[in-house]
């Protein structure tokens, strides 16, 4: 008998799921757990797509060591939690005072993340790495209403390391999940002189492979002028790793020019937290903590006919708005003409980079910035050389432009580096038919709608419907879907597509009616059409931005007509909402991660939520990232006056008025106790030696690496001192500083510069190479952060109170940050003024000093 009921068990249908990128992975995972067969075909030799960034690999697409622009908690899936186990160089990292996890991991750890989720969720027999699907086709109906089957073929790809039993070159499935991804080849655009240039001597790379360009320029001291292209995440990126790292540029006297085609915001990686009732002070978050703040989008809601009747000019004007109160420089033209948003640009979809030190490089003068297109490569006429850039105010997408196009010149370059994003054309279309490619409106120079679909999973020429066509009923089948194919992908909406696919392969949910899936990619088409046209209301940076809004949709269709389970009663924004009504900032902001959209709240899910209000608790209450938002933030000129008072007869008093300058460069020494014990008020005995360290200085074993990770600056302040007493002549004067941030502990220190490194006192201000020097002698003070207290906008801090020598340093510091235009509580990151008293005694010193530092 139970070979009977065995035999009477249908096989389990089969998925082919083409791609190990996160898309895939998670969609392995899915379809596993709605009881479906899985095979899953990577052409690399290692999960991970888009993130396997082994430094042995020779076809990178993105740098190891870059940092993620959201944090942790918003690049995971709802069930794993990152771990120490998944970040490179533990052991290191926590010598040198690492208590918790980085904030934001870096890519080679978000590909160790990935390889960890695989082996927890996908036994290894169901991935074949090392193979690269070559073609599918679809096969003939066996019966009249049978759903079609897949014959998918693939080879081994010739380098792969992998040992494993190849199997048959071909095989049926009864589904195909495409996850192969979007960023599968960089895009440099064709430029018309492009070839000359580089027969000319001039160098082109691609953002992707900066790293070939960092060790090409090793050892040479030639200064260069550098031109990156592009007006997205990447461009911001590229141009703040050359700034940081100016020895590839060629010292201070390279030039670095950025040209980008319109202005976007500049948003640091912490913003300031909602106003909480708690305190008047600002708190700091992760920025994906507040931009994808539930309360704020659950507040914002109207009812159906009024959200009908908001234009979408309306809601562009309302994310710019919002844009702009985070980032805490009002239109940016005080950053530079070339980046202000003005009352035109506020109507258009937002543009949004990412940096914690492009906005004041910017602000600095260390970049030049131009607006406009690359339009091709001239000769020199006097040279002779192929070394001017053609710059188009516009782009050459009509010859009947209403508008005049000028042009200008970019003259003496050396290198071009396009920050031009990426695009899918070797991810699918060598492998799907060209019948398929033609329904889905395949168009290989379109890097940002490469295909049409229904949210970006499916299309109705891969479903197959009943004589009903407009319905949705039973007999509708889902042959194939597409998971992760468009620009932007977030875990939580993958996570999200992944088990909606399941459950449309499963037969547990049905497909939407055909009009719909049509009206749909009709509005896609649209983009599309409207983008090639020129119409800039219709040039987002996204195709699909919302990522809120997306993982709700998808939840909504996952539950439509369905209980949830008892523990899942809410989920998504709601569920975050609740939450947070339960901590101690009365729910009037609330961060939603992956977590919150699980299917079922097992462990790590509920232990990924407490962390999440366990660290914005420790933001508000306890002063958890202040640090490293005033650290960022200090960077660039300020004017400083200062008043010193003395009380002893032998020290002047006076007044210091001049410029203040915070330059960031690479670490330049790593802290050690020397000379016997320490003691909390002797700071003299906390020595340093001259060496590496891993604190985000770039620098590990003595390597060079692409990064913009500022933990150091040096201070160099220069000016006139003024005497307040007779007989009241002025003198130049100027010191130095090192201020030192310390990832692993969120804290600030200063430290003094040997007198011998230091420069003689001018009335001419020094140059950039001398102001970039500097040696470290001892620790001047380490700078603690306050909880939560001062007047609308401000962060107290103080010096830890020290003897250094056999004086007894007591200082106090107050940070103003800039307030909200509607709201003084809901302002930007940015400071807009700090305050430094020094109150000092000693044997031969007893006075106090009042600083105000303003942006010169």
């Amino acid at each position: 008998m139970a070979q009977s009921r065995n035999s009477e068990i249908p096989p389990k249908k089969s998925v082919a799921v083409i791609g190990a990128g996160p898309a895939g992975l998670a969609t392995a995972k899915a379809l596993l757990e709605a009881g479906l067969d899985v095979q899953v075909f990577e052409v690399r030799n290692e999960v991970g797509g888009l993130w396997a960034v082994s430094e042995q690999s020779s076809a990178l697409t993105c740098q190891p060591k870059m940092r993620v622009n959201l944090s942790r908690w918003t690049c995971s899936f709802s069930d794993l939690n990152w771990k120490w186990k998944h970040i490179h160089n533990v052991r290191k990292m926590q010598d040198h005072g690492y208590d918790s996890l980085p904030v934001f991991p870096q890519a080679r750890d978000v590909h160790l993340y990935l390889q960890d989720y695989a082996a927890t969720y996908i036994p290894a027999e169901k991935i074949s790495l090392g193979m690269r699907v070559t073609h599918v086709s679809q096969l003939a109906d066996t019966e009249a209403e049978a759903p079609k089957k897949w014959r998918v073929r693939w080879e081994t790809v010739a380098d792969t390391q992998v040992e494993r039993p190849l199997g048959s070159k071909s095989r049926v499935f009864d589904y195909i999940a495409i996850a192969s991804g979007f960023f599968s080849s960089p895009h440099v655009p064709a430029i018309s002189g492009l070839e000359k240039f580089k027969d000319t001597r001039g160098q082109v790379f691609h953002s992707s492979n900066c790293r070939d360009f960092l060790y090409a320029q090793r050892g040479e001291k030639k200064q260069r002028k550098i031109v990156v292209v592009g007006g997205s995440i990447s461009s911001v990126e590229v141009v703040s790793a050359l700034l940081f790292n100016r020895e590839y540029v060629g010292g201070m006297e390279g030039e670095v020019v950025h040209l980008f085609p319109r202005p976007f915001w500049v948003l640091p990686r912490y913003l300031r937290t909602p106003n909480s009732s708690l305190n008047d002070s600002p708190s700091f978050l992760p920025l994906d903590f507040v931009l994808y703040d539930g309360y704020r989008r659950r507040n914002a809601q109207k009812p159906t006919t009024e959200a009908a009747a908001v234009t979408q000019e309306e809601k562009n004007i309302q994310a710019n708005k919002f844009m702009r109160s985070k980032a805490g420089n009002g239109d940016q033209s005080s950053l530079s003409p070339h980046l202000k948003i003005g009352a035109e640009e506020m109507r258009l979809p937002p543009y949004v980079s990412i940096s914690d030190s492009y906005a004041n490089f910017v602000r600095s003068g260390n970049v030049k910035l131009e607006r406009g297109y690359l339009a091709s490569i001239k000769q020199d006429p006097k040279t002779g050389q192929w070394n001017c850039l053609e710059v188009s105010s516009r782009a050459d997408v009509s010859e009947t432009s209403p508008k005049e196009i000028s042009r200008t010149l970019i003259q003496g370059v050396d290198v071009i580096i396009f920050a031009t994003g990426y695009k899918p054309t070797t991810s699918f279309p060598p492998f799907l038919p060209q019948q398929i490619l033609e329904e889905l409106a395949y168009k290989p120079d379109d890097n940002f709608l490469p295909v049409l679909l229904f949210d970006h999973i499916l299309h109705p020429a891969l479903i197959s419907y009943s004589s009903n066509a407009h319905s949705t009923d039973e007999t509708a089948h889902v042959h194939a879907g597409f998971i992760g194919i468009y620009k932007g992908p977030h875990f939580g909406v993958l996570e999200s597509q992944a088990r909606y696919l399941a459950g449309l392969f499963q037969g547990s949910i049905k497909p939407p009616p055909k009009p719909e899936l049509e009206e749909r990619i009709a509005g896609f088409k649209a983009m599309r059409e409207g983008r090639k046209s020129g119409r800039l209301e219709l040039r987002g940076q996204w195709s699909w931005g919302d990522y809120l809004g997306n993982m709700e949709e998808l939840e909504e269709r996952m539950l439509e007509g369905k209980a949830p389970e008892p523990d899942q009663a809410q989920r998504g924004i709601d569920k975050a909402v609740n939450a947070a009504k339960e901590t101690s900032w009365g729910g009037n902001f609330a961060p939603v991660i992956p977590a919150y959209y699980a299917p079922y709240a097992g462990r790590e899910c509920q232990e990924g939520i407490a962390a999440l209000l366990e660290v914005a608790e420790q933001a508000i209450k306890e002063a958890r990232f202040a640090a490293k938002a005033v650290f960022r933030s200090l960077q660039g000129s300020w004017k400083v006056t200062r008043t010193l008072n003395s009380r002893l007869i032998d020290t002047p008093s006076g007044t210091f008025v001049g410029i203040a300058k915070f330059l960031p460069r690479r670490s330049t020494f790593q802290i050690k106790v020397t000379g016997g014990e320490e003691t909390e008020l002797n700071c003299v005995l906390k020595r340093v030696t001259l060496v590496d360290e891993i604190e985000g200085s770039g620098q590990e074993n003595g390597s060079q690496e692409w990064s913009d990770d500022i933990t150091e600056y040096i201070y160099s302040e220069h000016g006139t001192f003024t005497l307040s007493t007779p007989p009241y002549f002025s003198f130049p004067a100027m010191r130095k500083y090192i201020y030192r941030y310390h990832p692993g502990t969120d804290s600030i220190s200063a430290w003094f510069v040997k007198p011998q490194s230091g420069l003689v006192p001018s009335t001419t201000p020094p140059g950039p190479e001398e102001e970039m020097e500097g040696e470290v002698d001892y620790l001047f003070h380490e700078i603690e952060f306050l909880t939560p207290n001062g007047a609308h906008g401000e962060r107290i801090a103080k010096g830890k109170e020290h003897l250094c020598a056999q004086d007894l340093y007591k200082t106090k510091y107050k940070f103003k940050f800039v307030g909200g235009e509607d709201d003084p509580h809901d302002g930007g990151a940015e400071l807009s003024q700090f305050n430094i008293r020094y109150v000092v005694q000693g044997p031969k010193k007893d006075y106090s000093s009042e600083g105000m530092f303003q942006r010169a």
